[in-house]
């Protein structure tokens, strides 16, 4: 939720990921992200499953000003990808897709973004939005 509101809200902070993952990357990742969150923000049953209204208008604005294939795509990989390398191992990071043009009500959300994907993109936002803070001044360590 937080990285949905940060490149809503905070244009240094989409420009920061514009920066770190490349325009076109950072549009397919902001949409995966808007996706997650939308679904999971609205769903309070134990068994995840889609409903149109919590991914219709991100489907739609995806295919309209992103990719007309409506497939979001995002390989990150943290060596090549995030700025400070250190410590990671050689190939750490993660691919994902998102077939918007296949999501019907009633999937399982598990079947479009599996909880190992979760916790990789988890992994990410923290990192992401850590580093921002650092680089950008938001906090200081103790």
């Amino acid at each position: 939720m937080a990285i949905c509101e940060g490149i809503s809200h905070t244009p240094d902070f989409k420009d920061y990921l514009k920066r770190i993952l490349g325009e076109d990357k950072q549009k397919h990742f902001e949409y995966i992200i808007r996706f997650i969150r939308n679904v999971l923000s609205h769903n309070i049953e134990s068994e995840i499953n889609l409903i149109a209204d919590n991914f219709e208008g991100t489907k739609k604005q995806f295919i309209r000003s992103v990719d007309q294939s409506g497939v979001a795509r995002f390989d990150f990989n943290y060596n090549r990808d995030f700025p400070a390398k250190t410590g990671f191992p050689e190939d750490y990071g993660f691919y994902i897709e998102i077939r918007f043009c296949d999501l019907k009500a009633g999937n399982k959300f598990t079947n479009v973004v599996s909880e190992w994907h979760l916790f990789m993109i988890m992994e990410l936002c923290y990192n992401l939005v850590n580093y921002y803070r650092k680089v950008s001044g938001c906090y200081s360590t103790p």
